[in-house]
């Protein structure tokens, strides 16, 4: 699994402010967050162009996604 995929699941506090955004994560860290998941990548791929982030979905807290 991803280094990325493992601090996501961790779910820690520096995400919690991502809440209700997409984000793109290289290692531990958020480089690019938006409403929606093109204009995440395309930010990402501005900084970091030899670079694959992975790209994910911060629920709002309470939020159920079944």
């Amino acid at each position: 699994m991803r280094k990325e995929l493992k601090w996501f699941i961790s779910f820690p506090q520096e995400l919690k402010k991502f809440e209700g955004k997409h984000v793109a994560l290289l290692g531990n860290k958020v480089v690019a967050s938006g409403e929606s998941a093109k204009s995440v990548l395309e930010e990402s791929r501005k900084k970091y162009p030899k670079k694959t982030p992975v790209l994910t979905f911060i629920p709002q807290k309470g939020l159920l996604i079944l």
